[in-house]
């Protein structure tokens, strides 16, 4: 770094205060400029410096015509001090679009690609929530075996190492439907009407979910449009932007309750929570699978075949490792966007704050332009040289102090966006190993 500006402040004061002197004879000086010059001192410092401006000739409104009149009216015999502000009033850049931009200036790297929870640290996450609704049979032919055991045995088992593996952050619920009365006749209208949610949507905790998977066990008919209807309500009770809903239905039948699941699930899925069901058909017939093959494709989802405990846990796993995948991607990814974000933020400050950035570079034009009126002063008198030497030295320290400002400013802007930078790819890779481990 160069130079230190506060020191560069000190100097360009004692330049300028050491002429203070009035001037002997103001004849030929505009009122306005009298009253401008009695009403302003120069600043001191660099952010005074940078809202000195504009000059009447600053920019584009310059022309050498128009400068050299302006000129000829500054009279004779200023000191260093007063000519020096004649200057300014010519001759000062408007800096104010570059202050506005280097106030606006984010140091927090963000990324776009997310999942899970916000992060403590400076930064901006779009986070994907995860939503997953379980919706287990447990109609009267549930009670029925399969290779591994009781249909029902066997898939509060699959749920039970499904619901374990989900990422922490996910929310999970599991809503049981068939499980009142009996598959009698006499009791349809009961059996029918019968889906309750026995874990209510939330993160996973193993003895609370466990609790929940054996209050049931099967019994009655199969009321699956049902069942999805109150899921939806579910879901939409605690709908968070950004979510991703699943639905993940187990049965081994068809809807027998008068329901319309292909319509159902086509609502939830064009609703506003954008719900995605899935349905896992065990052991069951091919009237059965035509109708919910029909439902899973109008809900946005697949359909899987199971025929016994080994075809519904293989599926179940190979769900686990979709999103072990996206853990992966989403840790890689967002490593990869902030540090993207981290190199753009800093080529933003670099192309104002820079010693060929925007700042300096119009500092340096309007050194030029000062040292330019300064000389041409001098040629017409109306500066003597020890003066003309005093304010040369105050234009050259002016544009010192403003170099050295934007050096500063850059340092101190980089350095936040790198600290904020560190602070948040270590967020992400400690969510990352923390959601991967859960999956393991």
């Amino acid at each position: 770094m160069g130079f230190p500006y506060r020191h560069l402040i000190i100097a360009l004061s004692l330049i300028l205060a050491a002429t203070a002197c009035s001037s002997p004879d103001m004849d030929g000086t505009t009122k306005e400029n009298v009253q401008t010059k009695k009403a302003r001192e120069p600043a001191e410092d660099a952010e005074g410096m940078l809202q000195e401006g504009p000059g009447i000739l600053a920019g584009d409104r310059f022309s050498e015509e128009k400068a050299m009149k302006e000129l000829e009216k500054i009279p004779e015999g200023l000191s260093a001090k007063e000519a020096y502000m004649e200057l300014l009033q010519l001759f000062a850049e408007d800096y104010r679009p570059i202050v506005k931009e280097i106030d606006e200036f984010d140091t927090n790297p963000y990324v776009t690609s997310g999942q899970p929870g916000a992060p403590e640290s400076p930064g901006k996450v779009e986070e994907k929530k995860l939503n997953v609704a379980i919706l287990l049979d447990a109609s009267g032919s549930m009670a029925g075996q399969v290779k591994g055991g009781q249909k029902m045995e066997v898939a509060k088992a699959a749920v039970k190492r499904y619901a374990s593996s989900l990422p922490n952050e996910a929310r999970v619920s599991l809503r049981v439907y068939g499980h009142k009365g009996s598959n009698r006749q006499i009791d349809k209208s009961l059996s029918c009407q019968s889906t309750d949610e026995v874990y209510p949507l939330s993160a996973y905790q193993e003895k609370k979910f466990n609790q929940g998977l054996e209050q049931f066990q099967p019994t009655g008919w199969t009321p699956i449009a049902l069942a999805m209807q109150e899921a939806k309500k579910d879901l939409e009770q605690q709908q968070e932007e950004n979510t991703e809903n699943v639905i993940y239905i187990v049965s081994d039948g068809e809807e027998t309750c008068g329901g319309d699941p292909v319509k159902v699930a086509k609502e939830l899925n064009q609703s506003d929570i954008k719900a995605v069901v899935n349905i896992i058909g065990f052991d069951v017939d091919d009237k059965g699978q035509r109708e919910l093959e029909a439902a899973a494709k109008a809900g946005g989802g697949e359909y899987f075949s199971a025929q016994d405990e080994q075809d519904l846990r293989k599926y179940l796993d190979e769900q686990n490792m979709n999103l072990r995948s996206e853990w992966f991607g989403w840790t890689y990814g967002n490593l990869n966007e902030v540090s993207l974000q981290y190199a753009h933020q800093s080529d933003k400050f670099r192309k104002v704050l820079s010693p060929k950035g925007r700042l300096s570079k119009t500092a340096i034009h309007e050194f030029r332009q000062m040292e330019q009126g300064a000389k041409v002063m001098r040629e017409k008198g109306k500066l003597q040289d020890e003066q003309y030497e005093k304010l040369k030295d105050g234009i050259f320290q002016r544009k010192e102090i403003l170099q050295s400002y934007a050096e500063e400013r850059l340092e101190e802007l980089e350095r936040e966006l790198k600290e904020n930078r560190d602070r948040l790819q270590e967020y992400i890779r400690k969510k990352g190993n923390n959601e991967r481990d859960s999956l393991r």
